[in-house]
């Protein structure tokens, strides 16, 4: 006999549906806010929705497609060209995060990841030490910060690694618009910064964690 399956939710189901939906909304009016033009802030509540969705990969095309876009040009002019605070719109993110987490004994937890890459027009790729494959590639390196409880766990904070080659070369820095308040900081230093960030917000972490790499670097 073939299980019935209800396409309906009921009950306890449709209050968690109905109660998650309401949250979304929440946080989409806590960073809409820091969007210059409604199409952005539009696309941006699409983006979000397509990140929860579980379509794999999550590339452009599969999460355009989830949300109803006939093409992805809708996100990619969200990512690289329209005007919005992104440091704004993380500040609120990791507020958010610390509200519905919070159980007095949070961790913060830093680590990198890595990007491969096939070209070399990527703001801060070059052959450098790849964690995914563990040998010298051509990629990107993200170093990020996630806080951690009994409650679950989320990414709070971020930062592109460049090495020296993007920082010290202006025509490439100017290539790549990269702002001019933007030094070279070691990977260590990056996480410091974020750290800092996370404090200065008003974070209290019982412990700070991180990989062994980032207990070698002396600056």
């Amino acid at each position: 006999m073939q299980e019935e399956f209800n396409l309906f939710p009921n009950g306890q189901a449709l209050e968690a549906l109905c109660a998650w939906s309401d949250n979304l909304k929440s946080f989409q009016q806590r960073i809409g806010k820091y969007f210059a033009r409604s199409e952005a802030k539009g696309a941006a509540f699409d983006y979000i929705q397509a990140l929860l969705c579980p379509v794999e990969p999550k590339n452009g095309w599969q999460m355009a497609e989830q949300v109803g876009y006939a093409n992805p040009y809708r996100l990619q002019h969200l990512l690289g060209r329209a005007i919005w605070d992104e440091e704004q719109v993380c500040a609120e993110v990791r507020d958010y995060v610390v509200e519905h987490l919070d159980d007095g004994t949070g961790i913060l937890a830093v680590d990198e990841t890595s990007f491969l890459k096939r070209g070399e027009e990527s703001v801060g790729v070059g052959r450098q030490y790849c964690g995914l494959t563990g040998q010298i590639e051509n990629c990107q390196v993200g170093v990020f910060l996630a806080y951690i409880s009994s409650k679950g766990q989320s990414l709070l904070d971020r930062r592109l690694y460049l090495p020296k080659s993007w920082t010290t070369l202006s025509k490439r820095r100017k290539k790549a618009h990269i702002p001019s308040k933007v030094r070279f900081a070691t990977k260590t230093g990056l996480a410091k910064g974020m750290l800092q960030s996370a404090i200065n917000a008003g974070i209290q972490p019982t412990w700070f964690v991180a990989d062994e790499v980032y207990s070698r670097d002396a600056s």
